[in-house]
């Protein structure tokens, strides 16, 4: 068997696109997709509302590795990679933002990765932070690229802060039915929300080798997670709905914490809760004894 025969015969993998009104960025977005060294791979693709990308996107429509799923109505991006996940059929799920690139060995690179070891269900590369201009015409004009992060997996910082970037994620659809896909109450921070669940199924793979870029624009910028972490309360909202999630057990990877609250005062009681969990991180349960007039009425 070729290289290039193992490379279409291989483990299906799929990919998830969710686009609202970027339909010229999303063509680039999937011509690196296309372009890929393993070719064994399915798209998922949802416009989710916004400008019709039918025509930017002509040149894939008849290729059957795409699924095009075509909706006039917003309903967010959680809802869209929900309803992408429904039609997924690949063994391995990974993620690309409508306006971010692939190179040609990002799949074949983690797919080989995942494949040659059983320990991690999940693997992770390394991603160019990509500085641009916006131009009036559209285009970006490019001004400097480095690699913001690249480290190693620790479950305990990614329970307080994601260092794994959902373009450089691919992992086990499998792992799926277990945590649950996205949180469609949730507006930003919709993939460390899911990664955060992964990591208590399974420990990360980080491969350090640089596998595509995502772009970051200087000045105004149209990313809605940008222009959403503007309402302080909204983004403190949407922080303490992730640090409360506790996905269903067992944890094969992470220990269980209960901590007993007391106290008689309600509204001091509530707030010294919130206090604990506004400054704490891991996803303790709280037990809160009632007084027995409580119990009873």
């Amino acid at each position: 068997m070729t290289p290039t025969q193992a490379r279409q015969s291989g483990p299906l993998v799929t990919v998830l696109v969710s686009t609202y009104n970027r339909p010229r960025y999303l063509a680039q977005a999937l011509a690196s997709v296309f372009r890929q060294t393993w070719q064994h791979f399915e798209v998922i693709l949802v416009r989710d509302g916004g400008a019709p990308v039918r025509e930017a996107i002509a040149e894939y429509l008849d290729d059957s590795r795409l699924t095009f799923i075509d909706r006039d109505k917003n309903f967010g991006k959680p809802y869209s990679l929900n309803e992408a996940l429904q039609q997924a059929r690949g063994e391995y799920i990974c993620y690309l933002d409508d306006d971010d690139l692939f190179y040609p060995f990002h799949i074949e690179t983690l797919v080989n990765a995942i494949e040659r070891q059983d320990r991690c269900q999940a693997v992770y590369s390394d991603l160019y932070k990509t500085h641009c201009r916006l131009m009036p015409d559209g285009r970006r004009q490019v001004l400097a690229k480095n690699v913001e992060i690249s480290r190693d997996f620790d479950r305990m910082l990614m329970l307080q802060f994601n260092h794994v970037l959902h373009v450089s994620l691919l992992h086990r659809r499998d792992l799926l039915a277990r945590t649950g896909g996205y949180n469609e109450n949730l507006n930003i921070l919709i993939d460390w929300d899911l990664t955060r669940r992964l990591c208590f199924y399974t420990d990360f793979l980080h491969v350090p080798i640089v596998t595509g870029e995502f772009y970051a624009p200087v000045g105004q910028c149209d990313r809605i997670s940008v222009q959403r972490r503007k309402n302080v309360n909204e983004y403190l909202w949407n922080l303490m709905a992730i640090r409360s999630t506790r996905p269903p057990k067992p944890w094969p990877c992470m220990r269980d914490l209960s901590m007993v609250v007391l106290g008689s005062d309600g509204p001091a009681l509530a707030r010294f809760i919130r206090d604990i969990w506004s400054h704490s991180f891991y996803p303790a349960q709280f037990l809160v004894p009632l007084a027995p007039s409580e119990r009873n009425g």
